[in-house]
C-alpha cells in the first residue's frame, strides 16, 4: 500500500509517475536560513543585554558601595554611643564582611556583631548583629538587625530588616532605625538584668535587710572571716560596718561558726 502521507501522485501525459514537494527544496532550505538567521539574531540581541546588564550592574554595585559605606559609619557612631555606657565597655565588637560569589552572582555587604560577656554584674551573655547588604538585583541596601538571648524568658525583637533604595538619601532613616533597634537592645538587656529566671542561680542575702537579691545588684561587698557578704543598699552597708559582729550574730574570735548568722526577725538589740 502507498504511502500518501509521504507523496503526492502525479500522473503526466505520458503515463509516467513522479513525486515532488509541495515546495522545492530551494524554498525548504530558504525558510531554514531565515529561522537560524533569526535565531542568531536573538542570541546577538541576548548576548547585547547581558553585557548592558552586567555594566549597568556594575555601576549599582559601586553606588551599593558608597551606601554601605555610609551605613557601616552611621552604625560605629551609633555604637560608639553604646559602648561608652559603663555598663557596655566590655563588649567586644566583631566587623566581617560579606563579599563573595556563588554560582556567578557576586555579593557585597558587611556585618558587625556585638558581644556581651558574663561578667560579675551580667550573669547572661548577649549578642546582637547589624549586617548591610544588598538585594539580587542590586537595587535596594538592606540593614538587618538579629538579637540572641539563650534561654528566653522575655519578648524581644529578634530580628528585623530596613530596605533602603540605593539611589536614596539614607542618613536620617538609617539613623533613626538603628537608634530604635539599640534602645530596644538596652531595654531587653534591662528585662533580662531584672528577671528572676535569669538571677535565680545568683541569689544572695543582704546581712542586715535579710533579704534575697541578685548579686549583681549589690551595692557593695565585704569580705569577714572567709566569708563573702552583699549589701544590697549603701544604708545595710554602713550599718554592717558599724556593728559587723552583731550582724554576723557572734563577736569577732568568737568560735561559734560566723555562717550560721541569725535572721534579722529573731535578733536582739544588746
Amino acid at each position: 500500500m502507498q504511502n500518501r502521507a509521504s507523496s503526492t501522485s502525479i500522473a503526466s501525459s505520458g503515463g509516467d509517475t513522479r513525486v515532488q514537494s509541495s515546495h522545492s527544496t530551494t524554498d525548504l532550505a530558504g525558510r531554514f536560513i531565515t529561522l537560524i538567521e533569526n535565531a542568531e539574531d536573538r542570541l546577538r540581541l541576548m548576548r547585547k543585554k547581558a553585557v548592558t546588564e552586567f555594566s549597568k550592574h556594575e555601576e549599582r554595585m559601586i553606588h551599593f558601595a558608597a551606601t554601605q559605606k555610609q551605613i557601616k559609619r552611621i552604625i560605629d557612631d551609633r555604637l560608639g554611643v553604646l559602648t561608652s555606657q559603663s555598663i557596655f565597655s566590655d563588649a567586644t565588637l566583631t566587623d566581617g564582611d560579606g563579599i563573595g560569589c556563588t554560582a556567578g552572582t557576586r555579593s557585597s555587604g558587611s556585618i558587625t556583631t556585638i558581644t556581651l560577656p558574663i561578667s560579675a554584674t551580667r550573669h547572661k551573655a548577649m549578642e546582637f548583629s547589624l549586617r548591610v547588604f544588598h538585594d539580587t538585583d542590586v537595587k535596594t541596601a538592606v540593614v538587618e538587625y538579629r538579637m540572641q538571648v539563650l534561654p528566653v524568658f522575655v519578648r524581644f525583637a529578634a530580628r528585623d530588616q530596613l530596605t533602603i533604595p540605593i539611589a536614596d538619601e539614607t542618613d536620617t532613616c538609617v539613623i533613626d532605625w538603628i537608634d530604635a533597634k539599640l534602645v530596644g537592645f538596652v531595654e531587653t538587656y534591662f528585662d533580662v538584668f531584672f528577671h528572676r529566671e535569669y538571677q535565680r542561680k545568683h541569689l544572695v542575702t543582704d546581712p542586715v535587710f535579710g533579704i534575697p537579691f541578685p548579686k549583681s545588684m549589690a551595692s557593695d561587698i565585704r569580705e569577714r572571716h572567709g566569708l563573702t557578704l552583699h549589701f544590697f543598699t549603701e544604708e545595710s552597708c554602713r550599718l554592717f560596718d558599724e556593728r559587723p559582729s552583731y550582724y554576723l550574730g557572734a563577736p569577732f574570735g568568737s568560735t561559734v561558726d560566723p555562717g550560721c548568722t541569725a535572721p534579722v526577725s529573731l535578733r536582739n538589740e544588746p
